[in-house]
């Protein structure tokens, strides 16, 4: 809302000032989680942001779903059974894709692009089986 308020003001003053920005995701699909594999398990998403006019800079946050951002969390489908993982904005997974809050970080930009999401899911979890999920909100601020 706040930034509909600015938009609004601002295009009074100066009309170049408008701007809007569309968001697509590709969702991040981790497939089979082996409990008896040593191995992290890895995936990958993207997040495409496209600003009108190109140049508007902008922010990617991801907020915390289930469990903290520091610690995210699937659940079992029907269960409580639950399964460690996280988002990150790196391929070496280091640097946690939050919300700016503690050791997290979000994703700045000045031009359309498509980001790659990097997902890990923990190694040596004993869960049961079953589908595991978390639902995710990515908050574009410009």
């Amino acid at each position: 809302m706040k930034i509909a308020i600015i938009a609004a003001c601002l295009s009074f003053f100066s009309p170049a000032a408008i701007a809007s920005c569309n968001v697509n995701s590709i969702p991040i699909q981790f497939g089979s989680y082996d409990v008896f594999s040593a191995s992290v398990t890895t995936s990958t998403g993207s997040i495409t942001v496209s600003c009108t006019p190109d140049g508007t800079p902008y922010t990617i946050a991801i907020q915390r779903g289930f469990g903290t951002i520091a610690q995210r969390k699937m659940r079992l489908s029907g269960g409580i059974a639950q399964l460690n993982y996280n988002i990150y904005t790196d391929p070496t997974y280091t640097t946690i894709w939050g919300d700016g809050t503690g050791t997290s970080a979000m994703i700045s930009g000045q031009t359309n692009a498509t980001v790659t999401a990097y997902g890990e899911v923990t190694a040596g979890q004993d869960v049961p089986a079953g589908s595991y999920s978390d639902t995710l909100t990515i908050l574009v601020s410009y």
